[in-house]
């Protein structure tokens, strides 16, 4: 990865900080975009210090928020002159109804819509990469919901694991529409779910849930370091060359959910996202 850069979402903690370190040893330089700017700072000196590459560095970006991820495409354009890997990592499940502050379900914006247009805002970098790779975090827990766009984008009553799936399955069906629309480019785009990862994540489960799975985590669930090799094997393992348009399980391909290979699905879903993100007027 020497003389490459990768950029990464949510790279200040859990499986994103322990890819930004494992992709910084192999010589990359690095960039992780988050929110919190004191932990994004302290994680930037921890990945310095665990990899002994000092090319690591952090770049302000909500992804709830539209306009910081216009912003965040805009500083990465200006301070770095080419972009090798994009991994789409950071996201999250809320257990009550939100709305980001362009008035979306809090979860999808920040899961999907906030992905989407970063992606597109950094594609004409990834295309003038030699190799350039996509990378979006899934999860299994994408084939808990079946795709019914508007009531899950606005749901009259609220389920936090449902909502969580419904983006986790736009992050697939995203992912297997823009690998088409980049067919006979250099750009590859995959999907992959890490496992059931021990991570902070964990604590945003409600009662007795929060509770099991710490019990859980400690005896069963992957550490941090396990639960980023899947992350660090698609975005820099030469033998991926080429792969694009899949699903991997952890380290292997694997067929997703139903509703992830409905065309129609994936091309509503790509429309609804360009309306939402004003991609066409403003990208």
């Amino acid at each position: 990865m020497q003389d490459k850069t990768v950029l990464i979402t949510g790279g200040n903690s859990g499986i994103g900080k322990e890819a930004a370190i494992a992709i910084a040893k192999q010589g990359a330089t690095v960039v992780i975009a988050c929110r919190n700017e004191i932990s994004a700072q302290q994680a930037v000196e921890d990945i310095k210090n665990a990899s002994g590459n000092t090319k690591v560095a952090f770049i302000k970006l909500d992804l709830a928020s539209l306009q910081s991820v216009r912003n965040a495409a805009k500083q990465f354009k200006q301070q770095y002159k080419r972009l090798d890997v994009l991994l789409n990592n950071a996201g999250g499940a809320w257990a009550t109804k939100q709305f980001s502050v362009d008035g979306f379900e809090y979860s999808f914006a920040t899961n999907h819509l906030g992905h989407f247009l970063l992606t597109n805002l950094l594609l004409d970098m990834l295309k003038q990469a030699p190799e350039g790779r996509i990378v979006n975090v899934s999860s299994e827990v994408h084939r808990m919901t079946r795709f019914d766009f508007e009531q899950q984008i606005n749901p009259a009553s609220y389920n936090q694991w449902k909502t969580y799936g419904f983006t986790k399955l736009c992050n697939v069906l995203f992912t297997y529409h823009l690998a088409n629309k980049l067919s006979g480019t250099n750009v590859t785009v995959n999907a992959v779910h890490p496992g059931v990862v021990n991570t902070n994540f964990m604590k945003k489960l409600p009662g007795m849930l929060k509770t099991a799975a710490s019990v859980a985590g400690s005896l069963f669930f992957l550490t941090p370091q396990k639960g980023a090799a899947p992350l660090v094997q698609l975005c820099t393992d030469p033998k991926l060359k080429g792969v694009t348009g899949k699903y991997f399980n952890r380290h292997k391909q694997a067929k997703s959910g139903q509703d992830s290979y409905n065309t129609q699905f994936q091309e509503l879903l790509w429309q609804k996202s360009e309306q939402m993100a004003d991609l066409k007027d403003n990208g």
